[in-house]
């Protein structure tokens, strides 16, 4: 993470736990979540107008929260994307992880615990990458957060698909803070190359900044917000589209390397877990 980045949340954490009031129960609870996606092409901007294939979506999640005494304890379970890789996950203040196993190829189980008495705050943050879908893969948005689609005209499209959800409960004092960065200006609105396609959020959710391009860091911006964090707001679903220049292929290639590759992931998982 760029440092500008970890100190900007890092100053939001502080701010949050002065605000927040330790539960009757005694318990580690997490209150608050920040997540984040970029979208990165190999070509930059200019390449991405001519072909989105290559194209990366990085995820990462940071989850803050406070415990009441040494010892508390909360077991999260953390469901990865099926083609997901570059996975990591961290602890920062208080918190530590006492058990961590990959249950499932998808799901990664850890329990936490509350160790410094003189600091029962902190968060833990973890991420990982998922590569461009092909248009033929027909698993949906299971395997990554983009894919390759049907512009409307015959041209390559690229859609998103953010659907962080859960790690946080559903009360009035949990807040759940969302941001999207693409990189170029994908300001503007339309089907044309170069243009964006908003095709919805979760109602539930208040848009604070949309597709706004800042020129510094030579990105499109999009942020949302659900706070308070409620069971209409449970997964964001920010969905749009990016449109390029290029031709879709006249014909279907054939899915085996796409097979492979979903193999190799999940061999790679149960290989993990059976050193475990």
């Amino acid at each position: 993470m760029r440092p500008g980045v970890r100190l900007r949340l890092l100053l939001l954490t502080g701010l949050i736990l002065l605000a927040w009031t330790p539960s009757v129960r005694a318990e580690l609870r997490f209150i608050d979540r920040y997540t984040r996606y970029d979208i990165t092409f190999p070509g930059g901007y200019s390449g991405a107008l001519t072909d989105f294939t290559g194209a990366v979506a990085s995820y990462y999640v940071q989850v803050f929260g406070r415990a009441d005494a040494v010892g508390d304890t909360f077991n999260v379970l953390i469901s990865v994307k099926q083609l997901y890789y570059d996975f990591f996950l961290n602890t920062v203040g208080g918190i530590r992880v006492i058990s961590d196993v990959w249950s499932t190829p998808t799901l990664y189980d850890v329990v936490f615990e509350a160790f410094d008495p003189n600091n029962l705050a902190g968060f833990y943050e973890f991420g990982y990458r998922t590569p461009t879908v092909p248009v033929f893969d027909t698993s949906g948005f299971g395997n990554s957060f983009i894919r390759l689609t049907d512009g409307g005209s015959g041209n390559q499209a690229l859609r998103f698909l953010g659907e962080g959800r859960g790690l946080i409960p559903f009360d009035p004092d949990t807040r759940y803070l969302t941001e999207v960065f693409i990189e170029g200006d994908w300001s503007s609105l339309g089907t044309d190359p170069g243009q964006l396609r908003f095709d919805g959020i979760n109602p539930a959710w208040q848009i604070l900044d949309f597709f706004t391009y800042d020129p510094f860091t030579n990105t499109t911006r999009f942020v949302a917000v659900a706070a308070p964090y409620t069971d209409e707001a449970f997964n964001p679903s920010i969905d749009f589209t990016l449109f390029s220049a290029r031709p879709l292929p006249t014909q279907v290639p054939e899915p085996g390397p796409w097979a492979l590759l979903a193999g190799a992931a999940t061999l790679a998982c149960l290989l993990r877990v059976r050193r475990r």
